[in-house]
């Protein structure tokens, strides 16, 4: 793991901030700016029973390895490597950034791990977070009303206000709205209606489309260190670990590193 670290490390360099991003503005604040996401590797079908793969029409067994991966944005280091199935998604390893987090930390993170308890966990640990909010997920009101976004939004576009989020949770946030432009938000619906077409469960409400036309965002990072703006601005900095991952697959040819011998896969599951 220590060889895969150092040899991946070197793509860090690409996707590195400025040092004034680090030293003042948006990111002074915090102790580290940690921002996780995966990225899913074929592997040698004979791989199959260690790291099980997606299903197909034809039942035929195919490998698949997940690489979760925590980055530093101001150290500009890894933090946290984990190897697991394909089966292992990221809604699953939402909680494991406790394991590392700080006092003073933030964590930026997608869709993929919005888990209203591993929020509450990040706040009791005296750290940050900044997460796009998840369609569905109630919201209420500081007098415990639970508020109809998409009415609120037709009468202030621009949003910026304190809620509770999730019906066990309750977790106190910061909810940030902000239009976008019609062409981002009818790419949204565009890939919206086409995830439909492959799985009908997936079938997006009226009222999900037209949230398309925002940015709704949660963080519990204050008004009095982030304006608006900032909001928007640090989730922007996500998309670093996802030029990380293009360059991972561009240049290290990781399908020829992964039909390696089955001895180092059986290491790597236990």
């Amino acid at each position: 793991m220590e060889l895969f670290s150092r040899i991946l490390g070197c793509t860090v360099a690409r996707a590195a901030l400025p040092a004034e991003a680090k030293e003042k503005g948006l990111l002074s604040f915090f102790k580290r700016v940690l921002t996780q996401d995966s990225t899913n590797l074929p592997l040698p079908q004979k791989l199959a029973p260690y790291f099980p793969g997606s299903g197909n029409s034809t039942n035929k067994k195919n490998a698949m390895i997940k690489i979760q991966t925590i980055i530093d944005l101001l150290t500009e280091k890894y933090i946290h490597f984990h190897l697991t199935a394909f089966t292992y998604n990221d809604q699953r390893a939402a909680a494991d950034i406790l394991e590392i987090l700080s006092a003073g930390d933030l964590v930026i993170r997608d869709l993929g791990y919005f888990a209203p308890r591993v929020f509450r966990s990040i706040i009791d640990r005296h750290a940050y977070f900044l997460s796009r909010y998840r369609h569905g997920t109630d919201l209420f009101d500081g007098n415990g009303n639970k508020i109809d976004l998409l009415a609120m939004l037709k009468k202030t576009p621009i949003l910026d206000r304190r809620v509770t989020l999730g019906t066990g949770a309750r977790v106190p946030v910061r909810l940030v709205c902000i239009p976008v432009p019609e062409q981002v938000a009818n790419e949204r619906r565009r890939r919206l209606l086409a995830n439909k077409k492959r799985d009908r469960r997936l079938n997006p409400s009226k009222e999900q489309l037209v949230l398309c036309g925002w940015s709704i965002l949660i963080t519990n990072v204050s008004e009095s260190i982030w304006s608006i703006e900032d909001v928007s601005n640090a989730y922007g900095l996500r998309w670093r670990i996802e030029i990380i991952f293009k360059a991972w697959k561009s240049h290290f040819k990781f399908k020829e590193l992964t039909d390696c011998n089955l001895a180092l896969a059986k290491v790597q599951t236990r």
